[in-house]
């Protein structure tokens, strides 16, 4: 069945919304990063989800009003969803940033399209096509290439630390998110489930706050501070995961998954405009592995294979 012209559009729309979506979170992952030292995670993750809950409060409230009794219906699985996708993910991902390093990070965040994958057999019954095991068999292997420096073998010589593992709990929580989310009957507007979601992660933050602000205490409010929180509570916490299921209601969580792999792209872009850093050969012949790997994936499977849009 071929995709209608709205269908198309809103395809093409997902996927460009999905690009914005890794671009936010790579940055994100810049400012977590730089924040390390001056705040914990769980204090970060905590007020960047009050700075996000606040500013969508006063964009969506009115969904809250009109949608209240399919809110009520779904109130176990939107708190699941806040749970997995907001506090663990979160929490662990930053967590991991303090103990280990930013190569096995990225390589445990490797692991995440394909776990989508995965719990996409098991739990929706979506059996990927061939040309979609082969745009991610080319994606993961420009990843390496480029997050290895064009050494793959340096992963046999890794030394693991506690925050890859913390990172792989994130990651596979974020699957399970991701793979829910598809699977779930939940009717609610996109905006309106964002905001639950966020609200009810926010409260199960707030024990956990507290425990961590009465054994380490707080931190000191700087306009580096507030700028960084500023950040990760609108673009990477609201902008990012909307556009992500979004990416997941009109794709699919196989394709929407593999855009993570643009990751590494963004990273070298913003390492050569930003920071004077060279581009490579190791990025030049990666990123052309992961540009094959979404036209096999993504532009190269026929009309009749692509997920029909939702509305």
């Amino acid at each position: 069945m071929e995709l209608s012209s709205k269908g198309q559009a809103d395809y093409y729309l997902a996927i460009v919304g999905l690009i914005v979506c890794v671009l936010f979170w790579v940055l994100n992952h810049y400012v977590g990063r730089s924040m390390y030292i001056e705040i914990s995670p769980i204090a970060l993750t905590f007020w960047r989800l009050v700075i996000a809950m606040s500013w969508c409060v006063l964009v969506g409230w009115r969904g809250l009003l009109k949608h209240k009794v399919i809110i009520s219906q779904y109130k176990w699985f939107l708190a699941r969803q806040a749970f997995l996708g907001f506090v663990v993910f979160n929490c662990l991902a930053y967590l991991a940033a303090h103990t280990t390093t930013v190569v096995n990070l990225n390589l445990v965040n490797a692991m995440t399209p394909i776990l989508i994958f995965s719990l996409s057999v098991v739990w929706l019954g979506i059996i990927p096509k061939r040309m979609e095991w082969l745009g991610l068999g080319l994606a993961f292997a420009g990843f390496i290439i480029v997050i290895t420096v064009g050494e793959p073998l340096r992963i046999l010589n890794m030394d693991l630390n506690p925050g890859d593992l913390w990172m792989f709990v994130a990651v596979f929580s974020w699957s399970i998110y991701s793979v829910l989310h598809k699977r779930s009957s939940c009717r609610l507007p996109l905006g309106t489930s964002l905001l639950v979601q966020i609200i009810m992660a926010a409260l199960i933050m707030i024990p956990l706050y507290l425990v961590d602000f009465f054994l380490n205490g707080g931190f000191q409010i700087t306009p580096k501070i507030t700028l960084a929180l500023a950040y990760v509570g609108i673009f990477p916490s609201v902008v990012s995961i909307y556009l992500w299921n979004h990416g997941v209601n009109v794709l699919g969580p196989n394709l929407t998954s593999m855009f993570l792999y643009l990751a590494p792209i963004f990273a070298a872009v913003i390492g050569v405009v930003l920071l004077g850093e060279t581009l490579a050969w190791h990025h030049i012949v990666g990123e052309i592995l992961i540009v094959a790997g979404f036209y096999f994936a993504i532009f190269h499977i026929s009309r009749s294979s692509q997920p029909k849009a939702n509305g």
